[in-house]
């Protein structure tokens, strides 16, 4: 099992006179943002600090660790620099989990013959001088990487690591209608793991969601990953109600069963009362259970440089291994793949022969 990390301990917000909230940080960015021209939809590189009134940017900064941060290193609040990749790191509160290589790879593309046209936003790390959390862009910053770039054109900000920071990208995320249920699902569970909030009804409150929702989109955490990334492909089609019967159904009925369902909801059309009915169908009657096979019994976790989670290869007790990885460099993943395709064409050239089946 992959070890937690408690970012609490790990990771410490910087202490401001008063707290922002998230709609206070959306002001900075639209600060930032009319320092940048949308002219023909290719951003510019706002003007140097030494034509902006420097002091003035300054002084409307609370006392605190990112007004010393600005003053040390000659920063102008809302201006865009370029910061190498290798001093980006997802932040722990990153309110996305999904990231789909097929929309990367289309970025990538995108990135090597416009640019990057808009600047990520991220916040210093204090604890590592000259690193920095990635708040608004992880995804540029995957198609950039993918492109083998050095850098990122950047927008430094003023936020808290942890809830705070947390709901500014997930309010920008849903602006953007890039915002899931199932990254809601897995942020959620992690912002209750670290202790960000102390029960589910504070969590639903602070974010304006009913409790009945949020219990909800919580529970998708619990789904396999394989079966997440499927409904993800049809993303317009798995809302919360479709999402959550699909987790019944799986809790139920085992993950083939629920695979199952997921093509029966895309090949037939199912309307969501259509799926009602086939749950119901199985109340009052005893829920089979897994069988071995759907058990794993070893599950390694695998990470890439920076803490961005990449998959996980699981063994059951039957017969079966899956592997499943994402974010992987190009490169990385297609040197990957032909080593794993040398070896199995090698290994199981030398597995015994199964005698055949009497007609």
């Amino acid at each position: 099992m992959g070890k937690n990390t408690n970012f609490n301990s790990a990771f410490r917000a910087p202490k401001l006179a008063s707290k922002p909230t998230a709609m206070d940080q959306i002001d900075k960015f639209s600060t930032a943002d009319r320092l940048i021209s949308p002219s023909a939809g290719v951003a510019e590189v706002a003007p140097a600090p030494s034509e902006i009134n420097v002091g003035a940017a300054l002084a409307e900064l609370p006392p605190g660790e990112f007004r010393t941060w600005c003053v040390h290193n000659g920063y102008t609040p809302g201006t865009v620099i370029d910061i190498p990749l290798a001093d980006l790191d997802q932040s722990p509160f990153n309110p996305r989990h999904f990231y789909m290589q097929g929309s990367i790879d289309e970025l990538s593309r995108d990135l090597s013959q416009q640019g990057q046209q808009q600047p990520i936003h991220v916040s210093p790390d204090y604890s590592r001088p000259g690193k920095y959390f990635i708040h608004d862009g992880g995804r540029r910053v995957r198609g950039l990487r993918e492109n083998k770039a050095k850098a990122a054109r950047s927008i430094v900000l003023d936020i808290p690591l942890g809830k705070e920071s947390y709901k500014l990208g997930r309010t920008l995320n849903i602006t953007q209608e890039r915002q899931t249920v199932f990254d809601d699902a897995f942020a959620w569970k992690n912002l209750l793991r670290e202790n960000q909030y102390a029960t589910q009804g504070e969590l639903a409150e602070d974010l304006k969601v009913s409790a009945a929702s949020l219990s909800k989109i919580i529970a998708l955490a619990d789904l396999p990953p394989e079966l997440v990334e499927k409904m993800l492909e049809r993303r317009e089609k798995f809302t919360l109600d479709f999402a959550y019967a699909v987790s019944r159904y799986q809790r139920a009925r085992g993950t083939q069963a629920a695979h199952r369902l997921i093509n029966r909801i895309i090949t037939e059309d199912l309307p969501v009362k259509t799926v009602d009915k086939l749950l119901k169908g199985n109340e009052g009657q005893a829920v089979e259970k897994s069988s071995d096979r759907n058990k794993y019994v070893h599950r390694f976790e695998v990470s890439l440089p920076g803490g961005i989670k990449a998959g996980e290869i699981k063994a059951y007790g039957g017969d079966s291994l899956t592997i499943t990885l994402k974010n992987l460099p190009r490169e990385f993943r297609d040197a990957l793949s032909t080593k794993m395709r040398d070896f199995l064409e090698q290994e199981t050239s030398q597995l015994p022969a199964e005698p055949a089946e009497a007609a």
